[in-house]
């Protein structure tokens, strides 16, 4: 609208400069034919009347120029917004693309530094999770050390407190058969062991160990039976036999061993062939516990 009226008022102005230049051409020679004609009366008041038009004319194109000026002026300043908005629009553009790219940019940091601390969060479970499984293994070790040392502790205080320690003898001779346990009922000394244990070891002749450790074995027995043959046993397992051969009337023999017996391991003699066993402190069986 505003390039419309611009164009309209560059016409009126060409026009009015046309019909200026006009006038003047017919001031002009209006002056040149009152001269001519010796300022005739009809001449004077035309030219008067020209005169007043070429005034007002030339208000009329004062104004008209005032007018361009200002519309001048007001174009120029619409290109001035024009390019102003232009370079707002370039800038803004310019902002909302810098905005953009940071928050990309934020986003991927975002992202970056959650993977990152995630990442060094597993790592850290992983190493304390490491850390807390060494330890209770540590620990569990460290227990079961303890126990054991606890356990020997005990064992070893049982042991200097009341150390097992038994001696007995057969009560009565007789005759026994091949296979048959001989029993010790006579008993000469005991410590460490109790009523019950003894009654157990006194009727059937095994003895049964409720105290682990190393043992001192002893047994010897009397016979007027020649060719005699007796056994020393540590459950079904054989540690010592023991002969016999009479050169007189009787004669005596035996064996002594070190063992390690574990609890309710059986300890007993039991004789290889049919013989006869002499009682009082002629036949004997002794342990003690040393360790």
């Amino acid at each position: 609208m505003l390039l419309n009226l611009l164009t309209e008022e560059r016409q009126a102005r060409l026009n009015l400069e046309g019909r200026f230049l006009e006038l003047q051409k017919e001031q002009l020679a209006t002056e040149t034919g009152v001269t001519s004609i010796h300022h005739s009366s009809y001449v004077n008041n035309k030219t008067l009347e020209d005169q007043a038009l070429l005034k007002t004319l030339e208000a009329r194109f004062s104004d008209l120029k005032n007018d361009h000026d200002a519309l001048k002026k007001a174009d120029q300043t619409e290109n001035n917004l024009l390019n102003t908005n232009m370079v707002f629009g370039r800038l803004e553009s310019k902002i909302n693309n810098s905005i953009t790219q940071f928050e990309e940019r934020f986003i991927q940091f975002k992202n970056r530094t959650h993977d990152d601390l995630e990442n060094k969060l597993k790592a850290e479970e992983v190493i304390q999770n490491k850390s807390l499984s060494n330890a209770y293994s540590m620990v569990i070790t460290q227990i079961y050390n303890l126990e054991n040392t606890i356990n020997f502790t005990l064992s070893r205080l049982d042991f200097v407190s009341s150390p097992v320690a038994v001696t007995a003898c057969v009560d009565s001779g007789k005759f026994y058969s091949s296979g048959e346990v001989v029993p010790f009922t006579d008993i000469l000394s005991v410590n460490g062991l109790s009523s019950s244990e003894l009654s157990t070891f006194k009727s059937g002749g095994k003895f049964r160990c409720t105290k682990p450790g190393l043992y001192f074995l002893s047994t010897h027995l009397t016979t007027s039976t020649d060719n005699g043959v007796a056994n020393l046993y540590k459950d079904n397992k054989h540690l010592s036999q023991f002969y016999f051969s009479l050169k007189g009337n009787w004669q005596t023999n035996g064996v002594v061993v070190l063992q390690n017996l574990s609890v309710n391991n059986l300890v007993y003699v039991k004789l290889a062939g049919a013989m006869e066993v002499l009682s009082g402190r002629q036949s004997c069986f002794s342990l003690f516990q040393g360790m």
